[in-house]
């Protein structure tokens, strides 16, 4: 198959292979829990389609970063930043920053532990949803770490001089991501709806209410994806790392 696309100048998006070694793992991890990867085993649940995603967005080289920011507290500087803006950045007892990101992370849901054991039994995190948060040369042994207020979690210092995937927790950027997966999931509702049981299956008749009905269904999915997009816009979000008791 690959041969046959590149000879025709086609892109492959191998589906089957990585979902079999995910599997693997997962079965090996969890046989119980695996087994409801694919319930009826021809239909995937969400965590068997997240990575079948997976696999055609890296076909289409989608890119594994959401964002990246390395601080370094001994010389109180930024180090680097990718795909975000960091401004207010702040050296004190404690260190805080506002960050605006290019991208959100993907919206995975953490609290599903079949979809969890589909991501940790493959690449994914890897592959498309690095969002890494390195401090370097920290005095403190353990710091909190709070994004608009919001606690996310308390690491060592070990753990952010080895950097930390913001991805992987409860972050309001996640909580964007999430909403935005809801709109795109209501988009995709009403444009389905609008094919399957209007469109299709009354092409033939002439009646003027079908006409207005899809005007209608066009007109509320223009809306919905003008939501879309806005929700999906970028928001500066304000960092704060305080020493832990």
């Amino acid at each position: 198959m690959k041969q046959l696309a590149a000879e025709d100048h086609l892109t492959v998006a191998d589906l089957n292979g990585p979902m079999v070694a995910m599997l693997t793992k997962a079965y090996d991890t969890d046989p119980t829990l695996a087994q409801k990867i694919i319930p009826d085993r021809v239909h995937p649940g969400p965590g068997g389609h997240l990575i079948m995603a997976e696999c055609l967005l890296k076909a289409w080289n989608a890119p594994a970063l959401v964002s990246s920011v390395k601080l370094d507290a001994a010389s109180k500087t930024l180090v680097s930043a990718a795909a975000t803006r960091v401004s207010n950045l702040r050296f004190g007892t404690s260190i805080s920053w506002t960050q605006t990101d290019d991208a959100l992370p993907m919206p995975v849901d953490w609290n599903d532990p079949v979809t969890v054991l589909a991501v940790r039994s493959s690449d994914f995190m890897e592959a498309l949803d690095e969002e890494p948060l390195v401090v370097t040369n920290l005095d403190a042994p353990r710091w909190t770490l709070t994004i608009d207020g919001e606690n996310i979690g308390t690491f060592t210092r070990e753990e952010l001089a080895a950097g930390i995937n913001l991805a992987q927790y409860a972050t309001p950027m996640a909580k964007q991501a999430a909403q935005v997966q809801a709109l795109t999931v209501k988009h995709n509702a009403i444009h389905f709806l609008r094919w399957r049981s209007v469109q299709v299956p009354l092409q033939a008749e002439k009646d003027p209410h079908i006409k207005k009905a899809l005007a209608e269904l066009d007109a509320f999915e223009a809306d919905v994806v003008k939501e879309q997009r806005a929700a999906a816009l970028p928001r500066p979000h304000r960092f704060e790392l305080t020493p832990a008791q």
